[in-house]
């Protein structure tokens, strides 16, 4: 066995001596090195004019053998630039770690610091919210107390269909944020207010927290919650045109959308139980534009809602031009007098 192995050792070295004899290795290997400078890339045309010359001195198994050789110094090259790179990664990321543990306790520290800045910042900003609601809830409270008394009259629920209390239900919620955002607030009050009324269930089924408005909600009429000497029913129909403002008084605001526009409504009502009733100031402060040909309504029937901002600007000014000028729609047709255009609001 042992001689066997001599024997093709003895071969093998033959075999590369006479290639050796034949073919420039060190000329093949320069060539490849300089093939792998390019791009980390290796090109070996084995089908070259030069290697064709070689190829017909050479025997078919020397041929093979020849290129078993080329293929290997290929490998060895292939794998050194592998290994090559693969070092350079292997220093770039020891250098980023140590790069990364130097500054790891300082860059947690600032996110510490940031994320502790961002929870301050989201702490302080519900503690406004929650002292700006505190404040109008305590304002709104103090009205209760102080301030002229609006109440929305819920009994004429029968001459509504869905489509005009689902409307009626918008304005309530449209009083009640005009009431808070206002520097004085009214107090106000519904009346009315029972489950048997269909306007019960329209509030609460459409807006969220209905029954935790800061209101006062009465299942008894007007008359049964107030006496005939403190109401003041104000219908656009009433001769009596409304010049102040009491604090002793309950305002009457007519629960009522109607989009048939049936007159007198409010206005029967109180003269059916004998109430005092009053208008807004409208004809008396405003002139009808009939400068244009648009066309007007000249309507002074208002919704509650803007009833009620009229009633808060004026409250809050003590001036009947900027209140008008405020909530009166400009579609209807009104407009306030050249020389009255510049109007300072009496705040005494």
């Amino acid at each position: 066995m042992a001689s066997i192995n001599e024997e093709i050792v003895q071969d093998t070295v033959v075999t590369v001596s006479n290639l050796a004899s034949s073919v420039d290795v060190e000329s093949v290997t320069e060539d490849l090195d300089h093939k792998l400078s390019e791009n980390g890339r290796v090109d070996v045309d084995l089908d070259s004019p030069e290697s064709a010359d070689n190829n017909k001195t050479l025997s078919k198994n020397q041929q093979r053998k020849l290129r078993r050789e080329e293929m290997k110094l290929v490998y060895r090259q292939k794998r050194r630039i592998k290994n090559r790179e693969a070092r350079k990664l292997q220093n770039k990321m020891k250098y980023e770690k140590v790069v990364l543990e130097n500054t790891s306790s300082e860059s947690l520290n600032d996110k510490t610091d940031e994320k502790e800045e961002e929870e301050v910042k989201i702490v302080s900003r519900k503690e406004l919210v929650n002292q700006q609601k505190m404040e109008i809830n305590m304002k709104l409270r103090k009205a209760k107390n102080s301030a002229p008394k609006v109440c929305i009259d819920l009994s004429f629920d029968s001459c509504m269909n869905d489509r005009e209390r689902s409307q009626l239900s918008d304005h309530i919620q449209r009083i009640y944020g005009s009431n808070k955002k206002s520097t004085r607030p009214f107090h106000v009050i519904l009346c009315n207010f029972s489950h048997h009324n269909p306007i019960y269930d329209t509030c609460i089924k459409k807006h969220h927290g209905f029954l935790n408005y800061i209101i006062d909600f009465y299942e008894k009429g007007v008359l049964d919650v107030y006496s005939n000497e403190e109401i003041i029913y104000l219908t656009p129909d009433s001769e009596n045109v409304l010049e102040s403002l009491e604090n002793d008084r309950v305002y009457i605001l007519g629960g009522l959308v109607d989009l048939s526009v049936k007159k007198n409504q409010t206005m029967e009502f109180a003269s059916a139980h004998k109430i005092r009733t009053a208008c807004l100031p409208i004809l008396k402060y405003m002139q009808m534009d009939k400068r244009t040909d648009n066309k007007h309504s000249f309507k002074r029937i208002l919704s509650i809602n803007q009833v009620f901002d009229i009633l808060l600007k004026f409250y809050e000014t003590n001036c009947w031009e900027m209140a008008l000028e405020y909530g009166m729609p400009k579609r209807h047709g009104y407009y306030l007098p050249e020389n009255d255009k510049d109007i300072v609001p009496n705040l005494d």
